[in-house]
């Protein structure tokens, strides 16, 4: 399951105020030390192994294996 906090969803808009338009965001998780993984974002374009999700007017890729 995919699931954007109302918090992310702030950030990322008043990210992308004035921009014409703003590329697919891929979500990326990243191995952590003792605290597990964490994700970060950054602005990419899909591939054939992503999954790809739109939510509030965004694009959000990610890898297919993130969801198993």
């Amino acid at each position: 399951m995919f699931k954007i906090t109302q918090t992310a969803k702030e950030k990322i808009k008043e990210s992308a105020k004035g921009r014409q338009a703003i590329s697919p965001i891929r979500i990326i998780a990243s191995q952590g030390g003792c605290c597990g993984s964490f994700f970060s974002i950054s602005i990419d374009e899909s591939c054939i192994w992503d999954e790809v999700f739109e939510c509030d007017g965004f694009t959000y890729v990610l890898d297919k294996t993130l969801l198993e």
